[in-house]
């Protein structure tokens, strides 16, 4: 009788461990973070025409474009919503008005984890 207890006690112990790491798997991470993700957040730097009155920035890929959102004047992003596994063809412009100051082309790929492309100093 006394073995059947502790092996009742065991199986419990074993199946309520097994519910909290299933439980731990699914909410480790969003979904967002793993590469099937078509969502990609696009970072780049300039330093020609960076921080000048009315600069602007604008991108296009595939089926998607828009304007580009600055930080500290040199830093640009934007948000790809449609990134295919093999990547997007993206053209990047920027400049001031009346003037492009640069025109970048790049493939971006969807990150192995996380959400974010960092392309460095562009131009």
């Amino acid at each position: 009788m006394r073995q059947i207890s502790r092996r009742t006690r065991l199986l419990a112990v074993l199946a309520s461990l097994g519910i909290s790491l299933s439980a731990g798997l699914s909410s480790a991470a969003p979904a967002s973070a793993w590469s099937w993700d078509p969502h990609v957040r696009v970072w780049f730097n300039v330093s020609n025409c960076a921080g000048a009155s009315g600069q602007w920035g604008w991108y296009s890929a595939q089926g998607e474009s828009g304007w580009v959102r600055w930080n500290d004047g040199y830093q640009g992003y934007f948000d790809l919503w449609k990134v295919s596994t093999s990547g997007s063809v993206t053209s990047i412009k920027w400049g001031t008005p009346g003037r492009t100051c640069g025109t970048r082309y790049f493939n971006i790929t969807r990150p192995g984890w996380g959400t974010t492309r960092a392309l460095g100093w562009i131009g």
